[in-house]
């Protein structure tokens, strides 16, 4: 009992003392309890849907010159040049006989084919023409000295003595006392058989001397047709050489192609040009056609400008002209510096329409629906659309002949 009492009393002591010690830090949060708690937010009104400025770039329209034109790059080109090929037939190249910028003089062979046995052939034919020439001289020298040949004498002589035999026994039959007979004078002697004997003589000396005219004429035959075949070996050898027709320059030769390569009838191998009269060659399927006999071009050659006229364009091209001559103009130009030489190059420029004080807009700032054409335009800081009428029409420019005025801003974006 007394060891129970004990620790209650101790207890009651503990908690006593713990009372005492918490007291003040209740009465403190007594009094701040109201500011510790948080404060009760503020409803905010929502914000305005206010929105953003738009800034455009603008172009205030101004008047000014337009122009459209046709400009390329073109390249020098000789007036006089020839592309030389193997016109007859191909063959198997022996040599190129030039070099590009070499000289050449027309006529002058500037590249072979391999003739294999053609000038052997030719050498033989020679001979051959010769004997058949011989043979002929021989024969027309005879007749025209007169000297019969020797089967002409024979059938001559023969006759003639028949002849004599013939007139002896006809004398002797036209003084035959009557009561002889012819063969009382000539044993053998059969008129009518000596008439045609001496007939069969005549006939031989005319087959002799006609047998000598047909060997002269088949000598000359002979000489014609010796000639023929001797033609025909060289026409076949000069088939075998390219040659210039005209004086100039290589301006070109096809390094694709080694002696002993094949090469194809027609196939270009060698340019010849005369360096000395150029003119400027421009090329294009289409752009070409913007081109006409006569016009003026500006030509801008090492930084200086010269006046250039069109001298001929694919309408004027010859009928067998190369196929890129006929999608080609030739422009002229008086005055050529003389250090430009085939294949400089030099921009040209065709003025095809132009207009000056008028309205002219870029074209993308053009939007097209249809057959409208509309622009965007700044009024008041408001974007308003027009229709618009254009003009003169370049890659990048547009003119405008109706909706737009001067001191108008013009929308670029």
């Amino acid at each position: 009992m007394y060891m129970g009492h004990s620790c209650r009393s101790h207890a009651a002591g503990n908690f006593k003392r713990l009372y005492m010690v918490l007291t003040p830090f209740i009465a403190i949060l007594s009094l701040t309890g109201c500011f510790l708690l948080p404060k009760e937010e503020q409803v905010l009104a929502p914000p305005l849907n206010v929105p953003a400025a738009v800034n455009y770039d603008v172009q205030v329209i101004k008047k000014r010159t337009i122009e459209r034109k046709t400009v390329g790059t073109g390249y020098f080109v000789s007036v006089l040049q020839s592309d030389l090929f193997f016109k007859y037939k191909g063959g198997h190249l022996k040599s190129f006989n030039v070099v590009p910028g070499q000289k050449v003089g027309a006529r002058d062979v500037v590249a072979e084919l391999d003739t294999d046995t053609l000038e052997s052939d030719i050498k033989k034919q020679e001979l051959a023409l010769k004997k058949a020439r011989y043979t002929y001289d021989s024969l027309y020298e005879q007749q025209k000295d007169g000297r019969v040949p020797a089967e002409i004498q024979l059938a001559r002589l023969q006759l003639e003595d028949y002849q004599r035999y013939y007139n002896k026994v006809d004398t002797a039959l036209n003084n035959l006392k009557p009561g002889m007979d012819i063969k009382d004078i000539f044993k053998d002697a059969d008129i009518d058989n000596i008439k045609s004997q001496l007939e069969q003589k005549k006939l031989a000396v005319v087959k002799a001397e006609d047998n000598f005219r047909q060997e002269l004429r088949k000598a000359a035959l002979d000489v014609d047709a010796e000639k023929l075949k001797l033609e025909s070996l060289r026409y076949e050898y000069e088939k075998s050489k390219l040659v210039s027709p005209v004086a100039g320059e290589v301006s070109f030769i096809d390094n694709k192609v080694k002696p002993g390569d094949y090469v194809e009838a027609y196939s270009l191998l060698i340019r010849v040009a005369d360096p000395t009269q150029m003119q400027l060659q421009y090329s294009d399927p289409i752009k070409v056609l913007d081109f006409k006999l006569g016009m003026k071009v500006e030509v801008k050659l090492d930084n200086k400008v010269y006046t250039g006229e069109v001298c001929m364009t694919p309408a004027e091209a010859p009928i067998d002209a190369d196929e890129s001559l006929k999608k080609s103009v030739r422009i002229n130009i008086d005055k050529l510096p003389s250090n430009v030489q085939i294949g400089n190059s030099a921009d040209i420029s065709l003025l095809l329409e132009k207009k000056d004080d008028t309205i002219v807009i870029p074209r993308n700032t053009v939007k097209i629906f249809g057959t409208r054409k509309v622009v965007q335009v700044l009024e008041d800081d408001v974007k308003k659309e027009f229709d618009i009428e254009t003009g003169i029409e370049t890659p990048t420019e547009i003119e405008v002949v109706k909706g737009l005025k001067e001191g108008d801003k013009l929308i670029i974006r």
